[in-house]
């Protein structure tokens, strides 16, 4: 596989190990520390997740579709499951997200990868994305978010996971 391919592959496989880990951590607080306000960017531990999900959807599913809507009209999702329910619910649908993700991705050349997407913003020329700018987006933002995660976790007083990037290495490193 050529190599800008495996990194990408990479970040991709990273950033579910990560999200997996965080996932995990949430198993073990109660409702009332998930939901607890944190004055974070996005207030609560499963708002934040929340947020991240949906964005990770939101993105899976337009490199599958091949199609960017105008950006004017990308908004923030609202929690998309009873509250008491949600967590268990992104659980779920994560993995639905990541399978598609890693359909789309895998039968891609570099040269599809470098190919780009169109979208616009009012009054402004056409804006041309890469795929693989998209894909970097995504797992940025899955990793700033993640961060936010981990840190409200320790908040409430609870061990986060280590969601580095060297851990995830070693970790893979050491399975093999």
């Amino acid at each position: 596989m050529p190599f800008a391919k495996r990194l990408l592959q990479l970040d991709l496989e990273y950033s579910r190990w990560a999200t997996q880990r965080v996932l995990a951590a949430c198993d073990g607080l109660t409702f009332a520390e998930l939901a607890r306000d944190r004055a974070g960017s996005h207030r609560s531990i499963l708002a934040t997740l929340n947020h991240y999900f949906i964005s990770e959807r939101f993105w899976t599913e337009c490199l599958v579709a091949n199609a960017l809507p105008p950006l004017g009209e990308i908004g923030v999702a609202e929690i998309y499951m009873p509250q008491e329910e949600h967590l268990g619910a992104m659980q779920r649908d994560w993995t639905g997200v990541w399978r598609a993700q890693m359909e789309w991705f895998e039968p891609l050349s570099e040269e599809d990868l470098e190919g780009d997407l169109t979208t616009s913003l009012p009054g402004r020329p056409p804006i041309h994305l890469a795929r693989w700018q998209i894909l970097r987006h995504m797992v940025n933002h899955s990793s700033l978010h993640r961060g936010q995660a981990v840190s409200m976790i320790r908040a409430v007083g609870k061990q986060p996971p280590n969601v580095d990037l060297m851990g995830y290495y070693i970790d893979v490193a050491s399975r093999s």
